[in-house]
């Protein structure tokens, strides 16, 4: 736990619930406010949807109710989520985080970050200014997310297409049988390597865009004056989002409309990538058809030669030919050299 004046921190993971409990009837009787049980059992253990999340905000009565969400991890293409619930009034603000197991975030790095920034704005505007560095602060975690995640998708484009630009990606004319047969192995391993990856972004990108949207569409609130506190527990006129709050917080929803559209270019290109690898799985059939033909050909004049010959008829001229039986084995002999140099030439075999 950690607290000042007017912040107090709690992580859910490690603090005890009794501590929780605690801290949450200072809060109460400090504020001067009383909290709904809803608001109470959140940020007593969250919402419980951390693979699920969806973040919120509520102006209650005379407080502020808030839960936001922050990627656990930058660096990699899982679905986790760690989870802040926040009640606050204008001068006062409650915290409980719930890190996920795979959370790199350190918790207590920002905790301490974000109140000495706090401490260096007027009490007036402590919780909105609070608030702006909370939302600067999901929103930055998402657009790293999301970078990672085109950056992952380029790489299996790039891998995918041996160099071609992704615009060219569906390009009907690309035809991987015509490719050659080191090129088509490196295109299949590739295409191996590419689908549990491919699959993990598809994975994650539900719940990243939903939180992106979510909190974009609570920062158009804000900045539309929806969710207020218009009047402090004294019942005086007082803004917990001032105009010049307001103006960071458009800034930051600009942001996140720059994050948003980073997701629907990857959703773009996983679609391209998936085209692609139907190519390849259609090319990898028409390979093996191929070859299964070309075995069936290469195989049928020989057996026929050898059923000719092996029929019991009275009269057969090469029967008693001191070369017939030379003559057999070279036209077996021959003609599956040429067959074989045949479907070798076209890349059946």
């Amino acid at each position: 736990m950690f607290s000042n004046t007017n912040l107090l921190w709690l992580h859910n993971n490690t603090d005890a619930h009794d501590l929780v409990v605690g801290a949450i009837d200072s809060f109460q009787e400090i504020a001067g406010v009383t909290l709904h049980p809803v608001a109470t059992s959140h940020l007593l253990q969250g919402s419980g949807y951390a693979d699920d999340p969806f973040p919120r905000m509520e102006a209650h009565d005379n407080y502020l109710f808030a839960q936001l969400c922050f990627p656990s991890s930058v660096n990699d293409s899982t679905a986790n989520f760690d989870e802040l619930v926040l009640v606050a009034t204008h001068d006062h603000a409650l915290i409980t985080v719930t890190s996920h197991e795979s959370s790199e975030i350190n918790w207590n790095d920002i905790r301490e970050s974000t109140t000495h920034l706090t401490s260096q704005i007027s009490s007036g505007c402590m919780s909105g200014n609070f608030l702006q560095i909370l939302f600067r602060l999901a929103i930055d975690k998402m657009h790293q997310d999301a970078t990672f995640l085109d950056d992952m998708i380029q790489s299996i484009a790039h891998d995918l297409l041996i160099g071609h630009d992704l615009d060219d990606i569906v390009d009907t004319d690309f035809d991987v049988p015509a490719l050659s047969r080191r090129q088509q192995k490196e295109l299949q391993a590739a295409a191996q390597s590419a689908r549990p990856r491919i699959s993990a972004i598809r994975h994650e990108m539900p719940g990243i865009k939903r939180v992106v949207e979510e909190t974009e569409n609570i920062l158009e609130k804000i900045a539309n004056d929806t969710i207020d506190l218009p009047q402090d527990i004294n019942g005086n006129a007082r803004e917990l989002f001032t105009r010049d709050i307001e103006i960071h917080l458009n800034d930051i929803y600009v942001d996140a409309r720059h994050v948003e559209s980073m997701i629907a270019a990857i959703e773009a290109k996983l679609l391209s990538t998936s085209d692609r690898l139907r190519q390849i799985d259609s090319a990898e059939q028409v390979t093996a058809n191929r070859f299964t033909g070309a075995i069936a050909s290469i195989m049928l004049f020989p057996t026929f030669v050898v059923g000719l010959y092996g029929q019991n008829f009275e009269i057969m001229p090469e029967l008693k030919w001191h070369y017939g039986y030379l003559f057999s084995f070279g036209i077996i002999a021959g003609s599956t050299a040429l067959q074989v140099w045949f479907f070798r030439k076209r890349r059946w075999l």
